[in-house]
């Protein structure tokens, strides 16, 4: 089983942006897994929403209730890896901003 958190300042998405991005997240993690965009595999990934509030995520050294930024963290973790590498490497941690 594939889990996908994401992590957001609070009130960051609406429940609509979260049903989009739980999809959006899953098919994009599930395309390289299972080798193409297969519906009925879906159930095997989960995405998790975390909010924080803003004096508990710091961007740049700076809480965000300091000093407002656009920051969302979205951690991939897969299930049983099938090759040798180190536990370590099943896990990969991007902090997105928009471009701008």
């Amino acid at each position: 089983m594939t889990v996908i958190h994401v992590m957001t300042p609070q009130g960051r998405l609406n429940v609509d942006q979260r049903r989009v991005l739980a999809k959006t997240l899953t098919d994009a993690v599930l395309v390289p897994e299972v080798g193409k965009l297969a519906p009925e595999a879906r159930r095997g990934y989960q995405v998790h929403f975390a909010e924080r509030p803003l004096d508990m995520i710091a961007h740049g050294g700076e809480l965000l209730s300091d000093k407002p930024s656009d920051v969302m963290v979205i951690d991939v973790a897969a299930g049983p890896v099938r090759t040798a590498l180190p536990s370590s490497a099943t896990s990969m941690r991007r902090s997105l901003t928009p471009a701008g």
